[in-house]
C-alpha cells in the first residue's frame, strides 16, 4: 500500500526515483490548498507511473481544480491513476480540462474515478468519454458516478466514446439512481460487447428508470460478450417484472464461460416465471462456481423456490453460493428446511441464504 504524502513529505521525495504516489487532500480545508504549489511539485515526478489523487471534501473551487487537471496533463507517463472528487463542484470546463489531461495519457493501464454525488450532467459525461477513448491501452475502468443527473443521451455518447479501448478487460461502473432507462442501458451494451477482451463487467444501474424491456435489450447483446467470465448486475429498484428478469436470464445462459454471477433484482415484482428462468439459466452455466442472488421484496411462492433448487442441481461446478430472498411469501419453517436441502449439495462448500 502506498502511504499518503502531505505537502511537505512531497517536497522532500526524490522527485525522478519515485514511480508510485498517493497525495491525500481530503483533510485539509479548502482555504488551506494552495493548489498552483502542490502543483508545482507534482509536475516534478517525471517518471511517476502510478498516482493516487484525493481530493474529496475539500470544496476546490473552479481554478484550483484546473491547476490539479494541468498538472495531469504532464504526468504523460501514468500506467495507473485513481481520483476521488467527492463533494466538490465540477463545471463543464473542469471535465474538459480533466477529459484532456486523460487522452494524454496513452499508456495508461487503469483509471478509477470517483465522481460520487457529482452533478455530471450529460454533456460533461460525453466529453469524459472522449477523453477516456484515447486511452487505447486501457485495461481497467471504474468510475463511481451516483445521483449526477445523468440521462440516456449522455450514457449512450460516453458508451460510444468508451468502443475505441479495445483493450479493455475489465468495466465498473457505478450508476446508482441516475436515469439512464431502455435506450441508454441498450448503447451501453452494444458498445460493450464490442469489447473483445472483456472479461470482467460490474455495473450498478439501481434506480435508473428502466422496465421490463430493458431486460430482452440487456439480453440481446450478451451472446458477444464471448470470453466475459464474471457479471455483476445491480438493477433493483427498477420495474423489470417477470418478463424483464426472463428474458435477462435467457441472455445470460449464453455466457458460457461464465464463473461468477450476481444479480440484483431486489423490488422488482418477480413471481413464478422469473424463477423458471434463473433454474434454466444457471444449470446451462456449466462454468459457473460462485453465484449471488439478491430477490428480495418479490412476489416468489415456496413452489418456485424448489424450481431454483432444482437448477442448482445441476450447476457442475458451483462452491459458492449467496441468497437474498427477505420480502417472499416463504415461511420461516419452509425456509428452514430449504438451507437443509441446499447444504445437501455436495459441491457447495461455502452458503448463506436469507429469508427473514
Amino acid at each position: 500500500m502506498i502511504e499518503a504524502n502531505s505537502f511537505e513529505k512531497l517536497k522532500d521525495l526524490n522527485k525522478e526515483q519515485t514511480t508510485k504516489l498517493f497525495l491525500d487532500l481530503a483533510l485539509k480545508e479548502s482555504k488551506d490548498i494552495n493548489s498552483n504549489e502542490y502543483t508545482q511539485e507534482l509536475i516534478k515526478f517525471t517518471n511517476l507511473q502510478s498516482l493516487k489523487l484525493n481530493l474529496s471534501c475539500c470544496e476546490l473551487n473552479f481554478e484550483q481544480l484546473k491547476d490539479f487537471t494541468n498538472a495531469l496533463s504532464q504526468l504523460n507517463k501514468l500506467q495507473y491513476l485513481k481520483i476521488k472528487f467527492i463533494e466538490n463542484v465540477l463545471v463543464e470546463s473542469n471535465f474538459q480540462d480533466l477529459a484532456d489531461s486523460i487522452s494524454k495519457m496513452t499508456d495508461l493501464d487503469t483509471l478509477n474515478l470517483n465522481l460520487d454525488e457529482v452533478n455530471v450532467g450529460n454533456n460533461s459525461f460525453a466529453i469524459l468519454g472522449q477523453g477516456i477513448g484515447n486511452c487505447i491501452n486501457l485495461k481497467n475502468l471504474k468510475i463511481v458516478l451516483r445521483k449526477s443527473q445523468i440521462e440516456s443521451d449522455g450514457i449512450q455518447k460516453f458508451a460510444e466514446a468508451i468502443e475505441k479501448c479495445k483493450q479493455l478487460q475489465r468495466i465498473d461502473l457505478d450508476l446508482f439512481e441516475n436515469k439512464t432507462k431502455n435506450e441508454g442501458v441498450n448503447q451501453l451494451f452494444q458498445s460493450m460487447s464490442k469489447l473483445s477482451n472483456l472479461n470482467i463487467l460490474k455495473l450498478d444501474l439501481v434506480k435508473n428508470e428502466l422496465n421490463s424491456a430493458a431486460g430482452q435489450l440487456i439480453a440481446s447483446h450478451l451472446p458477444k460478450f464471448t470470453v466475459l467470465k464474471e457479471l455483476h448486475l445491480q438493477l433493483r429498484e427498477n420495474t423489470f417484472s417477470c418478463q424483464g428478469t426472463s428474458d435477462l436470464f435467457d441472455g445470460i445462459k449464453d455466457l458460457k464461460n461464465l464463473q461468477v454471477l450476481t444479480i440484483g433484482l431486489t423490488n422488482n415484482d418477480i413471481a413464478k416465471q422469473g424463477a423458471i428462468a434463473i433454474a434454466n439459466c444457471i444449470s446451462s452455466l456449466n462454468q459457473l462456481y460462485n453465484f449471488t442472488l439478491y430477490f428480495n421484496q418479490n412476489k416468489l411462492l415456496e413452489e418456485d423456490m424448489k424450481v431454483i433448487r432444482s437448477g442448482l442441481s445441476k450447476v457442475l461446478n458451483l462452491t459458492n453460493l449467496t441468497f437474498y430472498f427477505n420480502g417472499n411469501n416463504i415461511n420461516q419453517q419452509f425456509a428452514d428446511k430449504y438451507i437443509l436441502s441446499i447444504s445437501k449439495i455436495r459441491r457447495l462448500v461455502y452458503q448463506d441464504l436469507h429469508f427473514q
